[in-house]
C-alpha cells in the first residue's frame, strides 16, 4: 500500500469510526487560529507603541542637538540609541506577526490539513 491510501483509510476511519475525535481535533484547530490572532492584537499593540516610543525619543534627540547647536556648553542626549533600538525591536515584531498572520491564513483555510497532523503526531508517526 502506498502512503497516501494508508493515510486516506486512516482518515476515513477516523471520521467514520470516532467522529467526535475528528471534531475535537478540528475545534483545536480554530482555538490555535484564536490563540494567533490574539497574539496578533497583542504584537499590534506593541508595535504601535514601540514605535511612538521611538518617534518621542527621536524628537527628543533632534531637539538636544538643536541645542547643543546653538549652547555648546548644552549637555548631550542618547535618546537616538533609544528611537533606533525601538524601532529594531518593532521590526522584528512585525516580521513575528507576518508569521502568525501566515499561520492563522493556513489553519483556517485549510483545517483538515492541521487536523491530519494532529492525528498522525498522537498516533506516533511523522
Amino acid at each position: 500500500m502506498e502512503w497516501e491510501q494508508v493515510l486516506g483509510e486512516l482518515i476515513e476511519f477516523v471520521k467514520s469510526a470516532a467522529p467526535q475525535l475528528w471534531e475535537i481535533y478540528r475545534r483545536q484547530v480554530f482555538v490555535g487560529v484564536a490563540q494567533c490572532v490574539l497574539a496578533c492584537i497583542l504584537l499590534i499593540i506593541a508595535i504601535v507603541v514601540l514605535f511612538r516610543i521611538g518617534s518621542s525619543a527621536m524628537k527628543r534627540y533632534r531637539e538636544a542637538e538643536e541645542e547643543k547647536r546653538r549652547n555648546r556648553y548644552a549637555s548631550t542626549s542618547s535618546d537616538d540609541i533609544g528611537a533606533i533600538f525601538a524601532w529594531v525591536t518593532a521590526g522584528v515584531l512585525v516580521a513575528l506577526l507576518l508569521v502568525l498572520f501566515n499561520s492563522i491564513i493556513g489553519r483556517a483555510i485549510n483545517p483538515d490539513y492541521y487536523v491530519i497532523q494532529m492525528l498522525l503526531g498522537t498516533i506516533g508517526a511523522r
